[in-house]
């Protein structure tokens, strides 16, 4: 038997009611070809997650309307059972499944809601159970239509050690315990998996955070050396620009991990950056396509796309503020920028994008703007000795500003975008305060005044 795996993940607006599971069936079903194995990561159905948290909150404050909300998520899933049309038996076991579920939530619950104090353990439990409900309803749909199919949970397999914003995968640990399930053994044409979902070195349940499922399905790919993953959506591809701005933006048919990185980074909703890390070190290539358009070709992100635009998108970053700490003593001083951005960084003020004069007569650098103050505070005590001496006179904040990013790998190779760039923005009158350019080749970023960013 072979074990030649492909990878496909479907978030939630794909599986929000039973038709899209269906939907979801038929586009695995036409896409399979002999001598291949699918493998398919789902999220939990639309809203779902939300739900639960908001359960947590609810129950935190001492609200009894945790109680009906709880139901109504309970029937959602009861009633997309019935919708699927599964058999008496297989319904009956996989309706005591969820209920059972559901009466252990609401124990937890009832225990928040005592103590008034929900622990991120007990936040991670709850919020991970919609994807749980989820992969047993793909599972439950396969199997009733006749197909060879298993459902894994993750956290069985996917071992991390978690953190407050993100975790790290220990690839061994989760090698090892995917090993013992013994998949190439497996039978099923189909492997359906739980996203967002996995569990610590001792065992505890726990999440991948916010998109967590897209990387759930990277993380998988790589443990199962799948040739490709095909991540699932409600649009046609990665966009040149944002369509509500740009109405006529264009699906890139293709990009670098790279330039997609650079793109998430100023605010493209493309794939997150974790996402790509397993498929960068791999070499597995990357898909965006449209559950609701799946005959669309969709975006392939890869180490070496075969597209020659030089420019391949444009992004933006709303309510930013930019600092600029200007100073003659700061020309030629070792560690400044050490001390401004350790400062920053010891009360996890996050720098967007940085400037600087060739001088060093200053320093400018963008922070989103519900931090501007925490930063301006930090930066004016971290330099309260330099600015008493006379040698830092300004740090200046301004406020509602935007970030336009320029992303492509070819701009290196063909003159004069910079200048076509630039001078688009002058020509729609708007002042650039701030530009940043990376060594790398691939992108540039300009922060314009606050009285242009609604242009």
């Amino acid at each position: 038997m072979t074990s030649r795996w492909v990878m496909h993940k479907f978030g939630g607006t794909s599986v929000a009611n039973a038709a899209g599971y269906q939907a979801v069936g038929r586009i695995l079903q036409s896409l399979r070809q002999e001598g291949e194995r699918t493998a398919v990561v789902v999220s939990a159905m639309s809203g779902v997650t939300d739900g639960l948290i908001e359960l947590v909150e609810l129950a935190a404050n001492r609200s009894d309307s945790y109680l009906a909300k709880l139901q109504t998520l309970k029937q959602k899933h009861l009633d997309a059972m019935a919708e699927l049309g599964l058999s008496p038996q297989p319904r009956q076991a996989l309706a005591e499944t969820v209920t059972n579920d559901f009466k252990n939530i609401e124990e937890v619950l009832r225990g928040i809601w005592i103590t008034g104090v929900p622990s991120e353990r007990t936040r991670e439990f709850v919020a991970g159970h919609g994807e749980l409900w989820s992969a047993q309803l793909l599972h439950a749909h396969f199997t009733e239509g006749g197909h060879s199919a298993a459902w894994l949970d993750a956290r069985k397999v996917l071992v991390v050690e978690p953190d407050s914003r993100t975790v790290t995968v220990d690839w061994e640990a989760s090698q090892e315990k995917l090993r013992h399930l013994q998949l190439a053994e497996t039978a099923a044409d189909f492997l359906v998996i739980t996203g967002f979902i996995a569990s610590t070195h001792d065992g505890v349940a726990t999440t991948l955070k916010r998109n967590g499922s897209d990387f759930s399905a990277s993380i998988f790919a790589a443990l199962i050396e799948a040739d490709s993953v095909t991540i699932w959506t409600d649009v046609d591809g990665v966009l040149s620009a944002d369509p509500r701005r740009v109405p006529d933006a264009l699906v890139i048919p293709e990009l670098s991990y790279q330039e997609a990185a650079e793109l998430a980074y100023f605010g493209a909703k493309v794939v997150h950056p974790n996402t790509m890390f397993p498929a960068i070190a791999r070499n597995v290539p990357i898909w965006i396509r449209n559950t609701f358009n799946s005959r669309g070709a969709g975006t392939k992100i890869s180490a070496a796309p075969s597209s020659a635009m030089p420019v391949k998108g444009f992004a933006t970053i709303d309510d930013m503020a930019l600092l600029n700490v200007e100073g003659t003593g700061m020309i030629g001083i070792p560690g400044v920028a050490d001390k401004l951005f350790g400062a920053l960084r010891a009360v996890d003020v996050s720098v967007v994008m940085i400037s600087q004069a060739s001088s060093e007569h200053s320093i400018c650098f963008a922070v989103p703007l519900a931090q501007a103050e925490l930063a301006r505070k930090t930066v004016e005590d971290a330099f309260f000795a330099e600015m008493q001496r006379g040698q830092v006179q300004t740090i200046e904040v301004m406020k509602d500003c935007c970030i336009l990013a320029i992303v492509g790998d070819g701009m290196i190779e063909r003159l004069g975008v910079a200048g076509k760039f630039f001078t688009a923005l002058g020509k729609a009158e708007v002042n650039i305060r701030a530009i940043a350019q990376g060594s790398s080749p691939r992108g540039s970023a300009a922060a314009p005044e606050p009285q242009d960013t609604g242009r």
